[in-house]
């Protein structure tokens, strides 16, 4: 066989030289629409599903939605492993599919069985961005003389991290360090007896006040003016004024059985460099 090719070659020399020149040039095509990374991903197709349930611990939030989200999950087709980590009010699973498998696909399947687990109301899963282990591009710290750390949290939070979601290409924004910004009511067990009142009533009559309400429209000749009920808090004082219950006539607020204030979430960690123990 390799006799015949080579003799075919040497009395065709004309074709041969045509094959040789059609066979450089598909490479030279090739190798120029060829798709070159630095760093390609070669990880396998993942999706990963966060679930935080604050205030919990690691041994409810497993049974109660580590678990059943798992068993919905083990059900999708090409599946190949399946790792979950509960923490303190937080379960995270990862599910990894079989190589070829579209990850839009994947996605979709994975969000399709986590509407049917049966998990706790204010458990709210949601999938993790849809990005390589390796996109990680760039990292920075918060730093001033004159603004507290949980201001710098809440810049980061509220304007950096909505700034950089909108550039093309960025599919997610991690942010480490700093606490949580949190409007705090901190009750007093003594003043709360004294008023023959519950905690839940307290919890009620903050979230019930602080929303807005719609009311329709009044017509003023050939207008139409819009009602608005205006009642989401711009601060601590209307926290305080929140009125829990009326006794005898009398409204007793917030302010009358404990004190509002500016705090942060619980924190499970910090972030240091060089000789700053605590950044954002």
């Amino acid at each position: 066989m390799i006799d015949r090719l080579v003799a075919f070659a040497l009395h065709q020399r004309f074709i041969t030289l045509a094959l040789a020149l059609l066979l450089t040039g598909a490479g030279i095509v090739s190798y120029h629409r060829l798709p070159i990374e630095a760093y390609p991903d070669v990880g396998d197709v993942k999706v990963e599903v966060i679930t935080l349930w604050p205030g919990h611990a690691a041994e409810e939030v497993e049974r109660l939605i580590t678990i059943p989200l798992e068993n919905e999950l083990n059900g999708i087709a090409d599946v190949t492993f399946l790792r979950s980590d509960t923490l303190f009010g937080l379960s995270n699973i990862k599910v990894l599919f079989a190589d070829g498998t579209d990850n839009y696909w994947a996605r979709q399947q994975a969000q399709e069985r986590i509407t049917q687990a049966d998990l706790p109301v204010d458990a709210k899963p949601a999938l993790g961005p849809l990005s390589s282990v390796i996109g990680e591009i760039f990292r920075y710290t918060l730093e001033s003389k004159t603004v507290p750390l949980i201001e710098l949290k809440a810049i980061q939070n509220w304007v950096l991290e909505r700034e950089f979601r909108k550039i093309p290409g960025v599919a997610d924004v991690v942010s480490w360090g700093g606490g949580t910004k949190q409007y705090q009511v901190n009750v007093d067990p003594a003043r709360l007896r004294g008023y023959n009142l519950t905690l839940k009533q307290v919890f009620d009559a903050v979230a019930a006040n602080n929303s807005n309400a719609g009311g329709s429209y009044v017509p003023q000749g050939q207008y139409a003016l819009t009602v608005r009920g205006i009642g989401l808090f711009r601060g601590l004082r209307d926290i305080e004024n929140v009125v829990v219950a009326a006794q005898k006539g009398t409204p007793v607020r917030v302010r009358d059985v404990g004190q509002v204030g500016i705090g942060h979430a619980i924190r499970l960690g910090v972030l240091g460099r060089d000789h700053d123990d605590d950044l954002v």
